[in-house]
C-alpha cells in the first residue's frame, strides 16, 4: 500500500493519508463508496473498515466491493507505473478473485488487468505454474484472457487440454446457454471431455491467424497519473498470437457442445423434478459413457450387504427382499404364496 504522513503532494486515491481521522468500524449498505472510491474522501468510519480488513490479511467478508477496489488502485498503479512487483501483484490478483466471487465489476477490472500484465510480461515467460495459478483458478474468462492463455499453448506447442476447450466452446458464439449446464455442471463438463478426447485424442493443435492480436488495458483507478500520460506510456497495446483470430478451428467444440447438451436434457429433467444428482433415477438415464466413468449409487449399499452376509467359504446369502429394498422394491409376499400353492 501507498502511505503518506500528511496530504500526498500527487494525488493518488489508494493512499493512506495518517494525517486523516479515523473512528470505529461501521455498517453501511453496499454502494456507499462508489465506483471510483478514494482514502481521502473516506468518511472516518469507512477508513476503519478499511484498515480493518487490511490488518486482517484482505480476507474478511466484504459488504462493499469498493474497499477491496480501492486497495486493488494501489496494485494497479505499483506494476503499470513504477514496472515493480509482478509476481507477488499477480499472485495476489488471483487471490482477490477467488476471495470475492460476488461482484461482477470487480471480476471484469481484475481479469482485464491479469491479461495484460501476462501480456506484457511476455507469452514466453509466463511457465506451467503461472498457467494452473492464473487460469485455472480464475473464475472470469473474457476474450483477452482467453487470448492470452490460447497464445502461451500454441507457443508451447502443446495440445489444447479438455478443460480448455471447454472454455473456449463457451465463449463461442456458435454455443448456446442452456439450464442443461446449470442444473447438472460436473455431468455435462464430463460429457464434454469425453467426447472432446473422442474426436481429438490427446487434444487439438492449435493455429494462428495471420495478424497478431493487440491486448488492450484501460486503468481502473481514477489516478491524475493515468489522466494526465500521454495516451499509451503507461498501457500500451500488447501484441500476441492470435489463436482466436481463427475461428474456424473451433467449429468442432461448438458442435461438440450441442451435443453434450442434447445428451444430457433428459438428465436435467429428471434433476429439475427434485431427483437428486446421485440418484438412480439420474445414473440410469446418463449415456453409456458417461455412465463408465461414474460411480453406481447403489454400489455402497450393495458392498455393505455383501460384507454382512460373507460366509467361511466365501460366498454371500443375502435375501432378495433386502436386495429389493435397495431399488426400493417392497416385499409384498408374492413369491412366497406362489411357492406355497406349488407344493400342495
Amino acid at each position: 500500500v501507498y502511505v503518506s504522513e500528511r496530504q500526498p503532494s500527487e494525488s493518488e486515491p489508494s493512499c493512506i493519508d495518517l494525517s486523516l481521522a479515523v473512528g470505529k468500524p461501521v455498517w453501511e449498505n453496499p454502494g456507499r463508496l462508489g465506483y471510483n472510491p478514494s482514502y481521502g474522501r473516506l468518511r472516518p468510519g469507512q477508513r476503519a473498515n478499511y484498515l480493518l480488513w487490511l490488518s486482517n490479511g484482505r480476507v474478511d467478508p466484504l459488504h462493499d466491493i469498493s474497499y477491496a477496489l480501492l486497495f486493488f488502485y494501489g496494485l494497479e498503479r505499483r506494476l503499470l507505473v513504477e514496472r515493480k512487483d509482478l509476481s507477488p501483484i499477480v499472485k495476489e490478483t488471483v487471490r482477490l478473485l477467488e476471495t470475492y466471487t460476488f461482484s461482477g465489476l470487480f471480476d471484469g477490472y481484475l481479469s482485464r488487468f491479469l491479461a495484460y500484465a501476462l501480456a506484457s510480461a511476455g507469452i514466453d515467460t509466463i511457465n506451467d505454474q503461472w498457467i494452473e495459478l492464473i487460469f485455472e483458478k480464475s473464475r472470469r474468462m473474457d476474450e483477452d484472457f482467453l487470448a492470452v492463455a490460447l497464445a502461451w499453448f500454441f507457443n508451447k506447442n502443446a495440445p489444447l487440454p479438455a478443460s480448455w476447450a471447454r472454455k473456449v466452446a463457451s465463449q463461442d458464439q456458435r454455443t448456446s446457454e442452456s439450464v442443461v449446464i446449470d442444473r447438472i455442471p460436473e455431468e455435462f463438463n464430463t460429457q464434454f471431455e469425453q467426447q472432446y478426447h473422442e474426436r481429438f485424442g490427446d487434444g487439438m493443435t492449435l493455429m494462428l491467424s495471420k495478424r497478431n492480436r493487440l491486448v488492450t488495458y484501460r486503468p481502473a483507478s481514477p489516478s491524475p497519473v493515468f489522466a494526465a500520460a500521454s495516451p499509451g506510456r503507461f498501457t500500451k497495446p500488447i501484441a500476441i498470437p492470435n489463436v482466436l483470430g481463427l475461428q474456424s478451428q473451433f467449429a468442432p467444440l461448438a458442435t461438440i457442445w450441442s451435443r453434450c447438451i442434447s445428451d444430457l436434457r433428459s438428465v436435467s429433467r429428471i434433476v429439475a423434478s427434485g431427483c437428486e444428482v446421485t440418484s438412480r433415477g439420474v445414473f440410469e438415464r446418463l449415456p453409456a459413457a458417461l455412465k463408465a466413468r461414474i460411480e453406481h449409487p447403489d454400489k455402497g449399499k450393495w458392498y455393505q450387504l455383501v460384507t454382512e452376509h460373507t460366509r467361511e467359504d466365501g460366498y454371500a446369502l443375502v435375501e432378495v427382499s433386502k436386495l429389493a429394498a435397495i431399488h426400493g422394491l417392497e416385499a409384498k409376499g408374492l413369491l412366497k404364496n406362489k411357492l406355497a400353492n406349488f407344493a400342495e
